[in-house]
């Protein structure tokens, strides 16, 4: 759009403009435009309109003289006449008036009123001295000016015919470009999807000639793109009457009623068009399509095999054909029909990826791997291919190979968050965390709304004991998707870390629910219980666990320690001791048990030996220096127990406990060791 008057614009006089011009204000005078004007709803003319094609939404009160088009829209109002070439009235406009129709050899057998006649005149003998200043003197330049008056219908085909001969005469200097120039452009335009550009060439043709078959079919296949359809059919429908025999034009316009949903009458363009040439592959392509889409599958069928037959070479028949038998589950017939269209264009790398889907739902997995391959070798900057080739090793957990062709997606489409989210479940799969979580921390910037890639995030940044990022990560998860029980786990377990019980337990009581399977769920619900002090739902939940399943080592540990905090310690050592027998290296059972034989005073030594093996793993965790302080004091060496104790105050010397630890083993006499 070249020029716009917004609503509010008052103007009184000529207004004179070029190009496309949107007019909403208010105008009391004339309007002289030279491409396509657009009254809008809000706009109002109070006065006479020349231009070349205009749109009425508004108000006009005057005469329109337009030398290609008028269109008057829904809910439009014009108190005028209309001279022009074409007119499209909508219904529910209001036109009060009478219209003359110029076509390209005369006018029609209508009467001129003197008002609309008068401005043609003006127009025509306006054209005349434009033509004689730019070429010159010339056989029209002794024709006189008239006043406006009622002709006769061979004085106005006379004048028409004059003007033609003069444009005709002087047509090169005059136009400077052949009409046909202006029809490669607009092709050219169209076919890199610049479609008002090519609007405007297609444009600049009419102005040369209305009588090219080519222009209208152009201009057609603009404002199907442009998704105005009804326009599309008007310009399809003046091709075909230029040119009733050419099918092309009958297709297009039998695909503008497609696109507008018309199906009976484009089935009947269709026809028409098999009609003039009954060998015509594109006429029963497209009208395979069309039955398609009414639900005629039979019949579309019948009409792509036609097409697919007419013209072998015709591959997008096989491809669609091999698409419906897959819909269908014929496998067999569809891997027939994509290796027909592959034969017809054995460089289309779309097909080969077909191929391989197809291969893969029928089970030939090493066949699809060898067609995602070939595109791979042919197209090796096919982002699609190099995708399914990496997800198809990633699936049958070939992870090096899968790595690989990811990687190689990766650079062809770096911002693309499925192949970050993948790189990431790799590096995971290979314990490589650090990579693991730049690659999820990727999609994650690439897809805000990523609920599982905010997740895994959280979970790496929980591994790393970065308990605030983790937790603001998970809770975005959770957000994006609240039902995503594995989030709800990882929460728990930050909170638990956090000591915020409460919440902790909130969210492992959600995660269980959503997944009543997982033992991992369970294990940590049950810890969870034991920290807010409800032992009897803790120990029920452990018991159970561990009647089911008696070689669950953690689930031992955790039944240990919930008697333990209920202070059943007989009972606690011998979970303890299970929970050791089947998890041999676990430090935290070996610290319990050695604690728990410490309160009871019974099998020191073994304490001992288990203490030291911790102390050994971790010499600077307080919690496993207190168990082995306790262990010397059981055993009555009270030095030892004060210097153990002394150093876990020096790792956490805000720990009351261990300071009253400290005070009893330097207070209270030690049992006889």
């Amino acid at each position: 759009m070249d020029s716009y008057f917004q609503s509010g614009v008052k103007l009184v006089g000529t207004l004179k403009v070029k190009g496309t011009v949107h007019f909403e204000g208010e105008i009391e005078g004339e309007i002289i435009a030279t491409d396509h004007l657009i009254i809008g709803a809000k706009g109002r003319v109070e006065g006479d309109i020349k231009t070349f094609d205009i749109t009425n939404l508004g108000w006009v009160t005057g005469n329109i003289v337009a030398e290609h088009k008028v269109s008057l829209a829904s809910g439009s109002r014009l108190e005028g006449d209309i001279l022009t070439h074409h007119l499209v009235v909508e219904e529910g406009s209001r036109f009060e008036g009478s219209c003359q129709m110029r076509e390209g050899a005369g006018t029609r057998e209508t009467t001129v009123p003197a008002s609309a006649l008068a401005q043609s005149v003006s127009i025509q003998e306006s054209l005349v001295d434009e033509i004689n200043e730019t070429a010159g003197p010339s056989p029209l330049a002794d024709v006189p000016k008239r006043k406006p008056r009622r002709l006769s219908r061979p004085v106005a085909a006379a004048v028409i015919f004059i003007l033609i001969g003069a444009g005709w005469h002087y047509y090169p200097k005059y136009f400077g470009e052949s009409i046909e120039l202006h029809i490669n452009r607009g092709q050219t335009l169209m076919a890199q999807k610049r479609y008002s550009d090519a609007e405007m060439e297609f444009r600049k043709a009419l102005k040369i000639s209305r009588n090219n078959s080519k222009v209208y079919a152009g201009l057609g296949d603009v404002y199907l793109q442009k998704k105005e359809y009804n326009e599309a059919l008007t310009q399809f429908q003046r091709s075909i009457e230029l040119e009733p025999s050419t099918t092309s034009n009958h297709i297009k316009l039998a695909k503008a009623y497609t696109a507008k949903g018309k199906f009976n009458e484009a089935v009947k363009v269709y026809q028409a068009a098999l009609d003039l040439d009954p060998k015509n592959h594109l006429a029963f392509f497209d009208m395979g399509q069309l039955r398609l889409k009414e639900g005629k599958v039979e019949e579309g069928i019948g009409h792509l095999k036609m097409a697919a037959k007419l013209k072998p070479d015709f591959y997008q028949a096989f491809k669609i054909l091999a698409l419906l038998y897959s819909e269908e589950g014929k496998l067999e017939l569809a891997l027939d029909q994509v290796s027909q269209a592959i034969k017809a264009k054995d460089d289309e790398p779309d097909l080969f990826l077909l191929q391989g889907e197809l291969l893969i739902k029928a089970g030939k997995e090493k066949e699809a791997v060898k067609a995602f391959k070939r595109v791979t070798e042919l197209y090796p900057q096919n982002f699609k291919a190099q995708l399914k080739l990496a997800d198809w090793y990633f699936e049958t957990g070939a992870l090096d190979q899968s790595l690989v062709s990811y990687q190689l997606a990766e650079k062809l489409k770096p911002q693309d968050p499925r192949v970050q989210a993948r790189l990431g479940k790799i590096y995971l799969d290979r314990n490589d965390s650090e990579n693991a979580l730049v690659a999820f921390v990727k999609a994650v910037k690439l897809d805000p709304k990523f609920a599982d890639g905010h997740y895994q995030v959280g979970k790496l940044q929980a591994s790393e004991n970065n308990l605030e990022d983790a937790r603001v990560s998970l809770e975005t998860a959770l957000a994006l998707n609240d039902l995503l029980a594995p989030a709800h786990y990882e929460l728990s377990r930050v909170l638990f870390m956090q000591r915020q019980f409460n919440e902790a337990l909130k969210h492992i009581k959600l995660a269980t629910k959503l997944d009543s399977k997982s033992m991992d769920f369970k294990l940590q619900n049950a810890r969870t219980l034991v920290e807010v002090k409800q032992y009897d739902p803790a120990v029920k939940l452990l018991a159970t666990l561990v009647r089911n399943q008696p070689d669950n080592g953690p689930a031992q540990f955790e039944l240990c320690n919930a008697y333990r905090k209920k202070g059943y310690y007989t009972v606690a050592i011998r979970y303890c001791e299970k929970s050791l027998k089947l998890m041999t290296k676990d430090i935290d059972a070996m610290n319990l048990l050695a604690w728990l034989y410490a309160k009871k005073k019974v099998k020191l030594n073994k304490g001992l030996t288990l203490s030291q093996k911790t102390i050994k793993a971790f010499p600077k965790k307080p919690e496993y220096l207190e168990t082995l302080s306790q262990i010397y004091f059981a055993k009555g060496k009270k030095d030892q127990a004060v210097e153990m104790i002394s150093k876990a105050i020096e790792i956490a010397p805000n720990s009351k406990y261990y300071k009253q630890q400290l005070w009893k083993f330097k207070n209270v006499a030690a049992p006889a060791g």
